[in-house]
């Protein structure tokens, strides 16, 4: 009589993957993603006296020690940025 024991721990092997891999992906949702960046505001003792957040698009807000909004960021515009650098000569070394 043949020996099926390696054929049959393969199949399970196999068997296993597949369920696990149904149940990963049956599972799945789609996840908020935050672009936004967020820098934290200590006083001279070190302790965290507020939140400031800058959003993609612009802007931004300004949140106390205690999450109060207290501020806004506003992007700035063409007449607040400053102009572009001179171009360099090309006969600059």
């Amino acid at each position: 009589m043949k020996n099926n024991r390696p054929r049959f721990l393969w199949r399970g092997l196999l068997a296993v993957a597949a369920l696990t891999t149904v149940a990963a992906c049956g599972t799945s949702r789609p996840e908020r993603v935050d672009l936004s960046h967020s820098y934290r505001m200590v006083d001279e003792r070190g302790r965290t006296a507020g939140q400031v957040v800058f959003y993609p698009a612009g802007g931004g807000a300004v949140y106390d020690a205690d999450n109060n909004l207290i501020g806004s960021v506003a992007p700035p515009n063409s007449t607040t940025m400053a102009p572009p650098p001179a171009p360099v000569p090309r006969n600059y070394p």
